[in-house]
């Protein structure tokens, strides 16, 4: 079957849909090859919201892949594609370059799990060399002044020698100034790493300081293994089904009292958390600086934005942790 680029007439793609899917991140997709040039890609079909929309943002689509970004640590569009066939419904994707490389690069979900970091010390040190690779990355798309909306371990992946991929994120857009947001489904975003601000319904868009508070969080749970609000106040609390975890969450987003908060201890760690000498023995091995700058952006207050918000920039943290 052949499929047509909206972008470049010449760009003509194949594919048979029953047989041509490759692995990527753990996940079938759907592969083509391009006709004239042999090579792969991915093609990742635009959510139905956003075919909706897609007449009045194909611009802003374009202007993506016309303006990339380091594509060594993120998956990035060189193309849409039309999948509509014979249809008359609407269906476009999103072309991404495949590498055999990619095929090394698994989630770092699985080995973040409390068991996991609790029980061996090895992990977080492991998950420093994660951490300078991760805040490298994440300093090129900052540069680029992108936006990714949708953090967490699930989109973000690594190899043995830790090196970072970003899955692509539908939510990227570009951005001028610190307010500058956009709407963004809160289904799409993973709420263990979400902005308290955002998921409290507190705002309706997301915007950079939404980007800089999940990487604070992701940088907090790689170097203590924990999340920075799990506390005292959340022991007790069933945290194994999916609509458990939907109710922990809830909870968590609604207490956020930071773990180490010098002047707050109604959630710190206590007796009953399993192995809290470990916690705290990372959180004093960060220097004062680290320690600080996480205080600041985690401290009640400034994740509800009820004073001016502190935030730190990607360039900030790797200076801090370097």
């Amino acid at each position: 079957m052949k499929y047509f680029s909206i972008i470049n007439s010449f760009n003509i793609y194949q594919c048979e849909p029953n047989k041509d899917r490759f692995k990527l991140f753990g996940k079938n997709v759907l592969k083509l090859t391009g006709i004239r040039n042999g090579k792969a890609f991915c093609a990742k079909p635009f959510p139905a919201e956003l075919l909706k929309e897609f007449d009045v943002e194909k611009e802003r689509w374009l202007n993506l892949i016309r303006r990339p970004v380091n594509v060594k640590n993120y998956l990035w569009p060189v193309d849409i594609v039309d999948l509509s066939g014979n249809s008359f419904r609407k269906d476009y994707a999103l072309l991404i370059p495949l590498s055999v490389g990619l095929g090394g690069y698994e989630s770092i979900a699985d080995s973040l799990t409390n068991t996991a970091t609790v029980n061996s010390d090895i992990n977080i040190e492991s998950n420093t060399a994660l951490v300078k690779n991760l805040i490298d990355a994440w300093c090129g798309f900052d540069e680029a002044r992108y936006l990714y909306h949708e953090f967490s371990f699930n989109n973000l992946f690594c190899n043995m020698d830790n090196e970072v991929m970003f899955d692509f994120s539908f939510s990227v857009h570009e951005y001028n100034n610190l307010s500058d947001g956009v709407r963004v489904s809160i289904g799409k975003i993973h709420p263990d790493y979400a902005d308290v601000y955002y998921y409290q319904a507190k705002s309706t868009k997301m915007d950079v300081i939404s980007d800089y508070f999940s990487m604070a969080v992701i940088l907090f749970r790689l170097l203590i293994g924990r999340l920075p609000y799990h506390g005292r106040l959340l022991e007790g609390v069933h945290n194994m089904t999916g609509q458990e975890h939907s109710d922990w969450i809830r909870k968590y987003h609604k207490n956020p009292i930071f773990i180490f908060d010098e002047n707050e201890n109604v959630n710190r760690l206590s007796s009953t958390t399993a192995y809290p000498e470990r916690y705290e023995q990372r959180w004093e091995r960060l220097t004062p600086v680290v320690r600080g700058m996480f205080a600041a952006v985690f401290k009640t207050d400034n994740a509800l934005r009820q004073t001016p918000p502190v935030f730190y920039t990607p360039h900030d943290w790797r200076n801090a942790l370097s």
